[in-house]
């Protein structure tokens, strides 16, 4: 071989290596650039995982105060429904005694 083909085939092949590295440069540049973006998805799936504990949280807290409140409440109806089962109770043995008397008066 000449040396001009020699010297021509050295620049191709020179050519055809800096194209490489180009390549892989720019691939490498690629996989950083997806890496960061990656990192930031995960940061944030993180923040919304904490996030969404956190309103987990919360919620299960007011759904035991209200619990609490509604058991308040049932004990306090209960409460007032004996109360004024005593007092009808206690009214209608008055109305019977007063039927009672007012028969009573009426046929004597």
């Amino acid at each position: 071989k000449s040396l001009l083909q020699q010297n021509q085939q050295l620049k191709e092949s020179l050519t055809s290596e800096r194209n490489r590295s180009e390549s892989a440069a720019t691939t490498e540049a690629e996989l950083k650039r997806c890496v960061q973006e990656d990192q930031q998805i995960l940061r944030k799936l993180k923040e919304v995982s904490e996030h969404q504990a956190n309103l987990l949280k919360a919620c299960q807290k007011e759904k035991e105060e209200l619990q609490s409140r509604n058991h308040e409440v049932i004990l306090s109806l209960q409460a007032k429904n004996s109360h004024m089962f005593h007092q009808v109770t206690e009214a209608s043995l008055h109305v019977a005694t007063w039927v009672g008397i007012m028969e009573g008066k009426v046929e004597n």
